[in-house]
């Protein structure tokens, strides 16, 4: 059993759940409105959803790893590799529909405005919280 939480941001239900990456590692996978599609996780493609810019991990990548371009300002120099290759600090970046740690996760969700907890529970028990109560736990005889 996995567990399920569902929130609402701009009249979308944003869900996230508990997933196996492989036998011995789960991850946070982040449903909008049910689906993960890949044409989400990069900006500059059709179809791109605005909203996966908030609720998505952003990951960044450089063209030239840090030891390729120290090797290759060795080379030919830092101002000479910078007319050769103008690139060369170059990123890219790309959004993932899952996160690693819950800790990510929670630094990035606790920065949105209107975002709001709809339901908690497991895949096919969740339960909406205004249904929700908490009871006392019973005396214990003394």
């Amino acid at each position: 059993m996995m567990p399920v939480v569902v929130f609402t941001l701009e009249g979308r239900e944003i869900s996230i759940q508990r997933e196996r990456k492989n036998e011995s590692t789960t991850l946070l996978a982040v449903y909008i409105d049910g689906y993960i599609k890949g044409q989400w996780s990069l900006p500059d493609r059709e179809g791109f959803d605005p909203i996966v810019e908030k609720v998505w991990c952003k990951k960044t990548s450089r063209l030239y790893s840090h030891q390729k371009k120290k090797k290759l300002e060795k080379k030919f120099g830092k101002r000479r590799l910078r007319e050769i290759l103008p690139s060369v600090d170059a990123e890219s970046f790309y959004y993932l529909p899952h996160f690693g740690s819950s800790r990510t996760l929670i630094g990035q969700y606790k920065k949105l405005d209107g975002l709001k907890i709809v339901t908690i529970g497991y895949n096919n028990s969740r339960m909406p919280l205004e249904k929700t109560e908490v009871k006392d736990a019973p005396a214990a005889n003394a």
